[in-house]
């Protein structure tokens, strides 16, 4: 065997033991999260879903629009061309679908609402071009992936999401809790 072959093998080797850690470490915290996270019973989860509070991935259907937080993250305002002083920012990112068999809808009528539940303070979220696509017309049947950006004074632990639409009377006690944002302290 030559040399420049033993050097590839144990280069090979070591990039392979380094993965597998990598892997492991991953796997650690994965479980550490559902560890620290508890189950919630089908009875707790009725109860959850009536009394208006949805989870990411759980939707809201009315009579023209069905509406899913998909996930929402957090990020400082610093590197962003901002028109205010806030500091941070949340992004949600929503499906929007046409429920409708015949009639073509604007997704930009929705306006969307992130709120702290101890404060009561609220944000309005905005639709940035440079982001969303600029044709916010969905056919019948048809979806778009909005990212609705909010700008806040602080991270809090208790927000929530809210979308409002004109004359659906389903989506004002309808309500996502954000979960898992990073508060950068």
């Amino acid at each position: 065997m030559k040399k420049g072959d033993s050097i590839f093998i144990i280069v090979v080797i070591l990039l392979v033991l380094s993965l597998s850690a990598c892997r492991k470490g991953q796997n650690q915290a994965e479980a550490k999260k559902k560890e620290n996270q508890t189950e919630e019973s089908p009875e707790e989860r009725a109860k959850r879903i009536e009394s208006g509070i949805l989870l990411y991935g759980e939707g809201q259907k009315s009579g023209e629009y069905g509406i899913t937080l998909n996930t929402a993250y957090s990020e400082m305002n610093a590197f962003r061309d901002s028109q205010t002083a806030k500091p941070y920012v949340v992004q949600a990112v929503v499906r929007v679908r046409n429920v409708t068999e015949d009639k073509t809808l604007n997704a930009g009528t929705i306006g969307f609402e992130l709120r702290s539940e101890k404060t009561g303070v609220s944000y309005e979220g905005e639709l940035l071009p440079n982001i969303n696509t600029s044709n916010l017309e969905l056919e019948p049947e048809e979806n778009a992936y909005l990212q609705v950006t909010f700008e806040v004074v602080s991270i809090e632990d208790d927000f929530m999401f809210y979308a409002h639409l004109w004359n659906e009377p389903d989506f004002e006690k309808t309500r996502w809790k954000i979960e898992n944002l990073e508060t950068f302290e």
